[in-house]
Protein backbone atom coordinates (compact mmCIF):
# COMPACT_ATOMS: atom_id res chain seq x y z
CA UNK A 1 0.00 0.00 0.00
CA UNK A 2 2.96 2.26 0.88
CA UNK A 3 4.85 1.53 -2.27
CA UNK A 4 1.10 2.59 -4.34
CA UNK A 5 0.49 5.60 -2.61
CA UNK A 6 4.43 7.01 -3.20
CA UNK A 7 3.75 6.15 -6.84
CA UNK A 8 0.43 8.34 -6.51
CA UNK A 9 1.84 10.58 -4.87
CA UNK A 10 5.09 10.99 -7.46
CA UNK A 11 2.36 11.28 -10.45
CA UNK A 12 0.29 13.61 -8.81
CA UNK A 13 3.90 15.86 -8.13
CA UNK A 14 4.70 15.19 -12.18
CA UNK A 15 0.91 16.41 -13.10
CA UNK A 16 1.00 19.33 -11.49
CA UNK A 17 4.60 20.48 -13.25
CA UNK A 18 2.79 19.85 -16.47
CA UNK A 19 -0.41 22.23 -15.11
CA UNK A 20 2.55 24.95 -14.26
CA UNK A 21 4.45 24.66 -17.32
CA UNK A 22 0.73 25.24 -19.57
CA UNK A 23 0.23 28.39 -17.26
CA UNK A 24 3.78 29.76 -16.99
CA UNK A 25 3.71 29.80 -21.25
CA UNK A 26 0.81 31.63 -21.82
CA UNK A 27 1.93 34.05 -18.67
CA UNK A 28 5.30 34.55 -20.94
CA UNK A 29 3.26 35.67 -23.65
CA UNK A 30 1.64 37.86 -22.11
CA UNK A 31 -1.72 35.96 -23.78
CA UNK A 32 -4.60 33.88 -22.75
CA UNK A 33 -4.58 29.83 -23.00
CA UNK A 34 -4.97 28.43 -26.58
CA UNK A 35 -7.90 26.73 -27.04
CA UNK A 36 -5.93 23.48 -26.76
CA UNK A 37 -4.10 24.37 -23.78
CA UNK A 38 -7.30 25.21 -22.27
CA UNK A 39 -7.91 21.40 -23.35
CA UNK A 40 -4.99 20.13 -21.58
CA UNK A 41 -5.15 21.92 -18.86
CA UNK A 42 -8.27 20.88 -18.14
CA UNK A 43 -7.38 17.10 -18.13
CA UNK A 44 -4.46 17.77 -15.75
CA UNK A 45 -6.54 19.53 -13.55
CA UNK A 46 -8.85 16.11 -13.81
CA UNK A 47 -6.41 13.57 -13.69
CA UNK A 48 -4.95 15.39 -10.25
CA UNK A 49 -8.57 15.49 -8.55
CA UNK A 50 -8.69 11.26 -9.58
CA UNK A 51 -5.47 10.84 -7.57
CA UNK A 52 -6.74 13.54 -4.87
CA UNK A 53 -9.92 11.37 -4.56
CA UNK A 54 -8.17 8.03 -4.51
CA UNK A 55 -5.62 9.35 -1.87
CA UNK A 56 -8.66 10.63 0.25
CA UNK A 57 -10.22 7.12 0.08
CA UNK A 58 -6.65 5.15 0.86
CA UNK A 59 -6.36 7.72 4.06
CA UNK A 60 -9.96 7.01 5.14
CA UNK A 61 -9.44 3.18 4.90
CA UNK A 62 -6.12 2.95 6.37
CA UNK A 63 -7.03 5.29 9.81
CA UNK A 64 -8.62 2.49 11.77
CA UNK A 65 -11.39 4.39 11.75
CA UNK A 66 -13.84 1.79 13.14
CA UNK A 67 -11.74 1.51 15.90
CA UNK A 68 -12.36 3.80 19.36
CA UNK A 69 -9.64 6.27 19.94
CA UNK A 70 -8.81 6.54 16.30
CA UNK A 71 -8.47 10.13 15.59
CA UNK A 72 -6.88 10.68 18.86
CA UNK A 73 -4.25 8.66 18.50
CA UNK A 74 -3.88 10.01 15.34
CA UNK A 75 -3.50 13.40 17.31
CA UNK A 76 -1.07 11.51 18.92
CA UNK A 77 1.22 11.26 15.89
CA UNK A 78 0.57 14.53 14.35
CA UNK A 79 1.28 16.21 18.02
CA UNK A 80 4.83 14.27 17.95
CA UNK A 81 5.09 14.87 14.05
CA UNK A 82 4.55 18.77 14.87
CA UNK A 83 7.24 18.93 17.41
CA UNK A 84 5.38 19.40 20.31
CA UNK A 85 3.30 22.53 19.01
CA UNK A 86 -0.98 22.46 18.03
CA UNK A 87 -0.37 24.65 15.52
CA UNK A 88 2.25 22.31 13.51
CA UNK A 89 0.21 19.25 14.41
CA UNK A 90 -2.84 20.98 12.78
CA UNK A 91 -0.48 21.21 9.29
CA UNK A 92 0.59 17.86 9.44
CA UNK A 93 -2.97 16.63 9.69
CA UNK A 94 -3.80 18.80 7.11
CA UNK A 95 -0.88 17.83 4.90
CA UNK A 96 -2.14 14.28 5.05
CA UNK A 97 -5.90 15.09 4.44
CA UNK A 98 -6.75 13.84 7.76
CA UNK A 99 -9.82 16.78 8.52
CA UNK A 100 -10.93 14.98 11.66
CA UNK A 101 -7.55 15.01 13.09
CA UNK A 102 -7.56 18.75 12.11
CA UNK A 103 -11.07 19.36 13.32
CA UNK A 104 -9.80 17.42 16.76
CA UNK A 105 -6.28 19.60 16.86
CA UNK A 106 -8.37 22.83 15.99
CA UNK A 107 -10.75 22.78 19.04
CA UNK A 108 -7.75 21.76 21.55
CA UNK A 109 -7.44 24.23 24.22
CA UNK A 110 -3.77 24.94 25.01
CA UNK A 111 -2.84 24.45 28.74
CA UNK A 112 -0.18 24.22 30.90
CA UNK A 113 1.58 21.54 30.51
CA UNK A 114 0.08 20.32 27.27
CA UNK A 115 -3.11 20.71 25.18
CA UNK A 116 -6.52 19.55 26.28
CA UNK A 117 -8.71 17.30 23.88
CA UNK A 118 -11.92 17.85 23.07
CA UNK A 119 -14.20 15.12 24.69
CA UNK A 120 -15.71 14.03 21.91
CA UNK A 121 -12.44 12.69 20.81
CA UNK A 122 -10.20 11.69 24.31
CA UNK A 123 -13.73 10.16 25.30
CA UNK A 124 -13.61 6.67 23.39
CA UNK A 125 -9.99 6.56 24.96
CA UNK A 126 -11.50 7.19 28.49
CA UNK A 127 -13.84 4.68 27.66
CA UNK A 128 -11.13 2.23 26.86
CA UNK A 129 -9.54 2.44 29.89
CA UNK A 130 -12.90 1.49 32.13
CA UNK A 131 -11.81 -2.81 32.27
CA UNK A 132 -8.57 -1.66 33.07
CA UNK A 133 -9.20 0.49 35.82
CA UNK A 134 -10.74 -1.39 38.86
CA UNK A 135 -12.56 1.51 40.12
CA UNK A 136 -13.61 2.64 37.04
CA UNK A 137 -14.84 -1.42 36.41
CA UNK A 138 -16.80 -1.00 38.92
CA UNK A 139 -19.25 1.65 37.86
CA UNK A 140 -18.47 5.08 40.23
CA UNK A 141 -20.64 7.56 39.69
CA UNK A 142 -19.04 9.93 36.40
CA UNK A 143 -19.30 13.65 36.28
CA UNK A 144 -18.27 15.56 33.67
CA UNK A 145 -16.33 18.67 35.11
CA UNK A 146 -15.09 20.78 32.49
CA UNK A 147 -14.73 23.62 34.25
CA UNK A 148 -11.77 22.50 37.09
CA UNK A 149 -13.39 22.13 40.80
CA UNK A 150 -16.47 20.76 41.17
CA UNK A 151 -18.93 20.44 44.51
CA UNK A 152 -20.99 17.22 45.30
CA UNK A 153 -22.91 17.07 48.21
CA UNK A 154 -21.89 14.49 50.29
CA UNK A 155 -24.00 12.90 53.47
CA UNK A 156 -22.41 13.59 57.22
CA UNK A 157 -25.94 12.43 58.58
CA UNK A 158 -29.17 10.62 57.55
CA UNK A 159 -32.51 12.15 58.22
CA UNK A 160 -34.55 11.41 60.59
CA UNK A 161 -37.96 9.00 60.48
CA UNK A 162 -40.47 7.76 63.03
CA UNK A 163 -43.99 7.98 63.04
CA UNK A 164 -46.10 10.92 64.51
CA UNK A 165 -49.30 11.83 65.92
CA UNK A 166 -51.44 13.36 63.17
CA UNK A 167 -51.18 16.75 62.19
CA UNK A 168 -47.52 17.03 64.04
CA UNK A 169 -44.97 16.25 61.42
CA UNK A 170 -41.61 17.24 62.31
CA UNK A 171 -38.82 19.19 58.95
CA UNK A 172 -36.03 16.95 59.04
CA UNK A 173 -33.45 16.23 56.23
CA UNK A 174 -29.91 14.96 55.86
CA UNK A 175 -27.28 16.62 57.08
CA UNK A 176 -25.10 17.62 53.83
CA UNK A 177 -21.24 18.61 53.86
CA UNK A 178 -19.64 19.51 50.37
CA UNK A 179 -17.22 16.81 48.65
CA UNK A 180 -14.93 19.30 46.69
CA UNK A 181 -13.02 17.71 43.91
CA UNK A 182 -10.84 19.47 41.79
CA UNK A 183 -8.79 18.49 38.49
CA UNK A 184 -6.25 16.70 39.42
CA UNK A 185 -3.41 15.03 36.87
CA UNK A 186 -2.35 11.65 36.80
CA UNK A 187 0.00 11.65 33.74
CA UNK A 188 2.22 9.14 31.93
CA UNK A 189 5.29 8.90 29.71
CA UNK A 190 5.21 7.22 26.51
CA UNK A 191 8.12 6.59 24.01
CA UNK A 192 7.08 6.45 20.93
CA UNK A 193 9.35 5.55 17.46
CA UNK A 194 10.14 8.11 15.03
CA UNK A 195 9.32 5.45 12.50
CA UNK A 196 6.25 4.67 13.43
CA UNK A 197 5.66 8.72 13.29
CA UNK A 198 6.47 8.93 9.56
CA UNK A 199 5.14 5.69 8.58
CA UNK A 200 1.26 6.03 9.29
CA UNK A 201 0.05 2.75 9.58
CA UNK A 202 -2.63 1.54 10.92
CA UNK A 203 -0.81 -1.14 12.93
CA UNK A 204 1.47 1.26 14.47
CA UNK A 205 -1.70 3.82 15.42
CA UNK A 206 -3.18 0.36 17.38
CA UNK A 207 0.09 -0.10 19.39
CA UNK A 208 1.01 3.22 20.09
CA UNK A 209 -3.00 3.27 21.40
CA UNK A 210 -2.47 0.04 23.41
CA UNK A 211 0.56 1.60 25.02
CA UNK A 212 -0.48 4.78 26.10
CA UNK A 213 -3.98 3.80 27.19
CA UNK A 214 -1.99 0.81 29.22
CA UNK A 215 0.34 3.62 30.96
CA UNK A 216 -2.58 6.10 31.67
CA UNK A 217 -4.55 2.74 33.20
CA UNK A 218 -1.83 1.87 35.69
CA UNK A 219 -1.58 5.57 36.99
CA UNK A 220 -5.71 5.65 36.99
CA UNK A 221 -5.75 2.16 38.66
CA UNK A 222 -2.59 3.14 41.60
CA UNK A 223 -4.81 6.72 42.08
CA UNK A 224 -7.78 6.05 42.16
CA UNK A 225 -7.67 2.93 44.12
CA UNK A 226 -4.73 4.13 46.71
CA UNK A 227 -3.89 7.57 46.15
CA UNK A 228 -2.20 9.41 49.53
CA UNK A 229 -4.15 12.62 48.28
CA UNK A 230 -2.77 16.30 49.11
CA UNK A 231 -2.76 18.94 46.42
CA UNK A 232 -1.68 17.00 43.34
CA UNK A 233 -2.76 13.47 43.91
CA UNK A 234 -6.65 12.10 44.30
CA UNK A 235 -7.01 10.35 47.76
CA UNK A 236 -8.07 6.83 46.96
CA UNK A 237 -11.24 5.16 47.94
CA UNK A 238 -8.95 2.86 50.26
CA UNK A 239 -8.01 5.97 52.01
CA UNK A 240 -11.85 7.17 52.42
CA UNK A 241 -12.65 3.58 54.88
CA UNK A 242 -12.97 5.01 58.08
CA UNK A 243 -11.03 3.30 61.23
CA UNK A 244 -14.45 1.07 61.97
CA UNK A 245 -14.18 -0.54 58.83
CA UNK A 246 -10.89 -1.52 58.64
CA UNK A 247 -11.51 -5.46 59.14
CA UNK A 248 -8.66 -7.47 60.26
CA UNK A 249 -8.45 -10.51 58.52
CA UNK A 250 -9.57 -14.19 61.14
CA UNK A 251 -7.45 -16.29 58.73
CA UNK A 252 -7.37 -18.53 55.85
CA UNK A 253 -9.37 -21.32 56.62
CA UNK A 254 -13.05 -21.34 54.76
CA UNK A 255 -15.29 -20.44 57.84
CA UNK A 256 -12.77 -17.27 58.31
CA UNK A 257 -12.64 -16.11 55.10
CA UNK A 258 -16.48 -16.56 55.08
CA UNK A 259 -16.24 -14.56 58.00
CA UNK A 260 -14.16 -12.06 57.13
CA UNK A 261 -16.22 -11.46 53.34
CA UNK A 262 -19.77 -11.40 55.96
CA UNK A 263 -18.06 -8.07 58.36
CA UNK A 264 -16.79 -6.22 55.21
CA UNK A 265 -20.65 -6.53 53.71
CA UNK A 266 -22.03 -5.92 57.07
CA UNK A 267 -19.61 -2.77 57.65
CA UNK A 268 -21.66 -1.11 54.83
CA UNK A 269 -25.39 -2.43 55.53
CA UNK A 270 -24.75 -2.07 59.08
CA UNK A 271 -24.34 2.09 57.96
CA UNK A 272 -27.44 1.98 55.98
CA UNK A 273 -25.30 2.38 52.79
CA UNK A 274 -27.64 0.98 49.85
CA UNK A 275 -25.30 -1.08 48.19
CA UNK A 276 -27.00 0.00 44.15
CA UNK A 277 -23.62 -0.73 43.18
CA UNK A 278 -21.44 -2.74 45.50
CA UNK A 279 -18.15 -4.17 44.15
CA UNK A 280 -15.33 -6.13 45.30
CA UNK A 281 -11.61 -5.15 44.82
CA UNK A 282 -9.24 -8.46 45.09
CA UNK A 283 -5.44 -8.76 44.51
CA UNK A 284 -4.47 -11.23 41.57
CA UNK A 285 -3.24 -13.34 44.45
CA UNK A 286 -6.97 -13.37 46.66
CA UNK A 287 -8.53 -13.73 42.94
CA UNK A 288 -6.69 -16.96 41.86
CA UNK A 289 -7.47 -18.49 45.90
CA UNK A 290 -10.73 -17.88 46.27
CA UNK A 291 -11.50 -18.75 42.87
CA UNK A 292 -10.28 -22.51 43.24
CA UNK A 293 -11.26 -22.43 46.52
CA UNK A 294 -12.68 -25.93 47.13
CA UNK A 295 -14.37 -28.01 49.42
CA UNK A 296 -12.08 -30.33 50.80
CA UNK A 297 -15.11 -33.12 51.05
CA UNK A 298 -16.58 -32.93 47.81
CA UNK A 299 -14.32 -30.86 45.93
CA UNK A 300 -16.88 -28.57 45.16
CA UNK A 301 -15.95 -24.76 44.20
CA UNK A 302 -16.54 -22.04 47.88
CA UNK A 303 -17.07 -19.15 45.63
CA UNK A 304 -18.31 -21.20 41.76
CA UNK A 305 -19.92 -17.13 41.11
CA UNK A 306 -16.38 -16.27 40.79
CA UNK A 307 -16.33 -18.03 37.30
CA UNK A 308 -19.02 -15.37 36.37
CA UNK A 309 -17.31 -11.87 38.06
CA UNK A 310 -18.82 -11.98 40.81
CA UNK A 311 -17.89 -12.83 44.57
CA UNK A 312 -20.74 -13.49 47.42
CA UNK A 313 -23.32 -11.77 44.62
CA UNK A 314 -21.52 -9.01 43.90
CA UNK A 315 -18.73 -7.99 41.22
CA UNK A 316 -15.47 -8.10 41.42
CA UNK A 317 -12.10 -5.83 39.99
CA UNK A 318 -8.55 -7.52 40.40
CA UNK A 319 -5.86 -5.13 40.74
CA UNK A 320 -2.36 -5.49 41.08
CA UNK A 321 -2.16 -2.35 43.35
CA UNK A 322 -3.94 -4.29 45.65
CA UNK A 323 0.02 -4.97 46.77
CA UNK A 324 1.62 -7.77 48.78
CA UNK A 325 3.14 -6.20 51.93
CA UNK A 326 7.21 -7.39 52.60
CA UNK A 327 4.81 -10.34 55.52
CA UNK A 328 3.16 -11.61 53.02
CA UNK A 329 -0.53 -10.06 53.52
CA UNK A 330 -2.74 -8.08 51.09
CA UNK A 331 -5.96 -6.41 51.42
CA UNK A 332 -9.69 -6.80 49.99
CA UNK A 333 -11.77 -3.94 49.36
CA UNK A 334 -15.94 -3.55 49.35
CA UNK A 335 -17.71 -0.44 48.43
CA UNK A 336 -20.76 0.60 47.01
CA UNK A 337 -19.45 2.57 44.04
CA UNK A 338 -23.19 3.67 43.75
CA UNK A 339 -21.37 5.92 46.32
CA UNK A 340 -18.66 6.66 44.92
CA UNK A 341 -18.04 10.08 42.59
CA UNK A 342 -15.59 10.10 40.06
CA UNK A 343 -14.95 13.93 38.49
CA UNK A 344 -13.01 13.71 34.76
CA UNK A 345 -12.00 16.74 33.43
CA UNK A 346 -10.47 15.24 30.51
CA UNK A 347 -6.84 14.16 28.72
CA UNK A 348 -4.09 16.66 27.90
CA UNK A 349 -1.65 15.65 25.41
CA UNK A 350 2.19 16.56 25.27
CA UNK A 351 5.18 15.78 23.14
CA UNK A 352 8.20 16.09 24.76
CA UNK A 353 11.64 17.79 22.72
CA UNK A 354 13.80 15.21 21.08
CA UNK A 355 16.37 16.02 23.57
CA UNK A 356 14.27 14.39 26.35
CA UNK A 357 15.29 11.32 28.46
CA UNK A 358 13.47 8.49 30.65
CA UNK A 359 14.26 5.63 32.48
CA UNK A 360 12.92 1.81 31.32
CA UNK A 361 11.79 -0.60 32.97
CA UNK A 362 15.49 -1.75 33.85
CA UNK A 363 16.06 1.46 35.61
CA UNK A 364 18.24 2.34 32.58
CA UNK A 365 18.45 6.23 31.22
CA UNK A 366 17.20 6.27 27.70
CA UNK A 367 18.24 9.09 25.17
CA UNK A 368 15.44 9.70 23.14
CA UNK A 369 17.16 11.48 20.21
CA UNK A 370 19.60 8.21 20.28
CA UNK A 371 17.14 6.14 20.36
CA UNK A 372 15.52 7.84 17.08
CA UNK A 373 12.09 8.53 19.74
CA UNK A 374 9.60 11.03 21.01
CA UNK A 375 8.16 11.66 24.25
CA UNK A 376 4.42 11.71 24.50
CA UNK A 377 3.28 12.43 27.96
CA UNK A 378 -0.57 11.82 28.30
CA UNK A 379 -2.31 12.95 31.48
CA UNK A 380 -5.98 11.91 32.71
CA UNK A 381 -7.23 14.91 34.51
CA UNK A 382 -9.94 13.44 37.14
CA UNK A 383 -10.55 13.07 41.04
CA UNK A 384 -12.13 11.22 43.11
CA UNK A 385 -14.48 11.14 46.15
CA UNK A 386 -16.72 9.42 48.39
CA UNK A 387 -20.34 10.61 49.38
CA UNK A 388 -21.09 8.27 52.08
CA UNK A 389 -17.69 7.70 53.92
CA UNK A 390 -19.03 4.05 55.67
CA UNK A 391 -19.76 2.69 51.92
CA UNK A 392 -16.04 1.57 52.18
CA UNK A 393 -14.74 -1.19 53.92
CA UNK A 394 -11.14 -3.13 53.87
CA UNK A 395 -10.40 -6.66 54.95
CA UNK A 396 -6.22 -6.14 56.33
CA UNK A 397 -4.15 -8.50 56.82
CA UNK A 398 -4.92 -10.99 53.84
CA UNK A 399 -2.88 -13.77 54.01
CA UNK A 400 -4.49 -15.78 50.61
Amino acid sequence: MENSTATLETKRSALIRTGQAILDRAIRENRALRPAEDVDLGGVEQKIADIDRTLGRVNVFNRNEGQPGATFIRCVRYLAGGHGGLDGAAKVASGQRDMDAVRALSASVAVSGGFAVPQGYSGEVIEALRPLVAVRKLGPVIVPAPNGNLTWPKINSGATVGYVPEGSVPITQPAFVGLNLMARKTAAMVPVSNTWIRSASPAGDFIIKQDLIAAVAAAEDAAFLKGTGGANAPTGIRNWAPASNLIASTGASIAQIEADLTSAEYALTGASVLMTRPGWVLSPRTAAALRSLRNATNSVRIFPEMLKGELKGYPFAVSANQTISATGTTEILLADFGEIVLAEYGLILDAASAGGTYTDAQSNVIQAFQADQTLIRVASMADIGVRHQSAVAVITGVTY
